[in-house]
């Protein structure tokens, strides 16, 4: 990257090293593992914790590193390069502790995030439900008062690292009549009463971060578990993904940046036609692209973090984000080299941007302008796969799902396109009504009127 655009600290780059030799001697080699049987990484979450980089992003006075926004990302990033799933390990510990660092009361930051920081305890975030996903303000997760206590009853589901977490920050509904505004956050403990851990989710990718359903049957947590005051929830929610939408792009930037160095030294391994394909110019073109979009995504994901530090508008980290999850570098890498041991594959990508919450929702910060616009379901045009499933028109052919096509009709009424100037094909002529002969195609039109009568009536003769 361009020290004259972004320039990291030298504590910065010490922390890059540090954990880059930390991931590819203790977590790297039990990646592919991890993903093939679908299990928690339990060497990366050692690693990391005997390293102090499992929540740098704690601050100081409760144990933490107090690291800044950027070396959260760097950390995040460096872990995402060798293992996806490890990667959730940092994201989502700062994930489910940034509404408490931000809203919380010194007491119960006193009672959390020590154990956070030295890694006794991991945190998740628990804000989604089946019917209020991408519309959280819909939620139906209630909390009554009852005496000094609250008391929960409801389910949330895909909360990252489930079963795994000791604490969780928890959305709920403590006055329906006020919409978003009667929405309060907590913090439950694993070992609350009335507390269960549900179902685990079957994912496409990052397999080895536990993903699970949470219900709360009557659980009962102390009074002074509460984030702030009663209805500020929904806010602490949307400031606590406004914080962490950058480490998701860094975790997307890590994957790639894993990928190109996979790419690059298979083509320089690999070789066809008596030399190594990294020689050919059309790989090293492809190779070129594909760092060219890495170091974007990278310097956009470090300035939004930057930003987030200094708490500039959203708008940025959303783009962070979205761009991160679009960086496409694995077409040469699983084209030719297939997996590589690190447990990455394309499922890694193709999983990424539903993290955290759908794409739609980053591009809508992306455009403050759009907000309000409903996406347009619809498959839209440039997929073939969209196109062959709902029969779009596309050009002059209607493609139809069985994968027939037939030319589409012009309407009856449509002015039909003059042939050029001399040329020697007639316009389609329609029959009649009365005669009912089908359409015969075009036919021969006369030959053009020549200068030279000899030769034309040689032609005739």
């Amino acid at each position: 990257m361009s020290d004259a655009l972004f320039a990291l600290t030298d504590e910065q780059r010490m922390i890059r090293d540090v954990v880059r030799q930390i991931c590819e001697d203790q977590i790297q080699p039990h990646a592919a593992d991890v993903d093939e049987n679908e299990r928690f990484p339990v060497e990366a979450l050692k690693a990391l914790n005997e390293g102090g980089f499992s929540a740098v992003h704690v601050p100081e006075e409760y144990g933490g590193a107090g690291a800044d926004p950027v070396s959260v990302c760097i950390v995040i990033e460096e872990v995402a390069r060798v293992c996806a799933s490890s990667s959730l390990i940092p994201a989502v510990n700062k994930l489910g502790t940034m509404g408490l660092i931000l809203a919380g009361s010194e007491e119960l930051k006193h009672k959390v995030l020590p154990s956070i920081a030295s890694g006794e305890a991991m945190a998740s975030y628990a804000l989604s439900e089946r019917e209020a996903g991408s519309d959280a303000g819909a939620m139906t997760t209630a909390a009554v008062r009852d005496g000094e206590d609250w008391v929960l009853n409801g389910s949330k589901c895909w909360i990252t690292n489930g079963g795994w977490s000791t604490w969780y920050t928890v959305m709920a509904v403590t006055d329906p009549s006020k919409g978003p505004r009667g929405i309060s956050a907590f913090m439950v403990h694993k070992d609350d009463p009335g507390f269960v851990v549900g179902s685990h989710e079957k994912k496409l990718g990052i397999r080895g971060s536990s993903t699970t359903e949470l219900h709360f049957e009557d659980c009962r947590i102390p009074g002074d578990r509460i984030i702030g005051a009663e209805g500020t929830g929904f806010k602490t929610a949307l400031q606590t993904l406004d914080h962490t939408r950058p480490t998701i792009g860094a975790q997307a930037l890590g994957i790639a940046q894993g990928a190109l160095d996979a790419a690059v030294a298979y083509a320089k391994e690999r070789s066809q036609f008596g030399k190594r394909i990294a020689d050919f110019q059309a790989i090293q073109f492809m190779l070129a692209d594909m760092a060219m979009k890495v170091e974007g995504a990278r310097l956009m994901v470090y300035a939004a973090a930057a930003m987030g530090e200094r708490a500039v508008h959203g708008q940025a980290r959303a783009q962070a984000r979205l761009h991160g999850q679009r960086v496409e570098v694995l077409r040469l890498r699983y084209r030719h080299g297939g997996d590589d041991g690190r447990g990455a594959g394309a499922r890694w990508v193709r999983l990424h941007p539903r993290l955290p919450g759908r794409a739609d929702d980053a591009r809508r910060e992306d455009h403050p302008d759009l907000r309000g616009h409903q996406p347009d379901p619809a498959p839209r045009h440039g997929s073939v796969a969209a196109d062959l499933s709902t029969g779009q028109r596309v050009g002059a052919l209607r493609v139809s799902s069985a994968g027939r096509s037939r030319r589409r009709r012009r309407p009856a009424d449509a002015a039909r396109p003059r042939p050029m100037p001399g040329s020697r094909i007639a316009p389609r002529r329609r029959p009649s009504s009365s005669s009912g002969a089908a359409d015969r195609g075009p036919a021969l039109a006369p030959p053009r009127p020549t200068s030279r009568p000899r030769r034309a009536a040689a032609r005739a003769g």
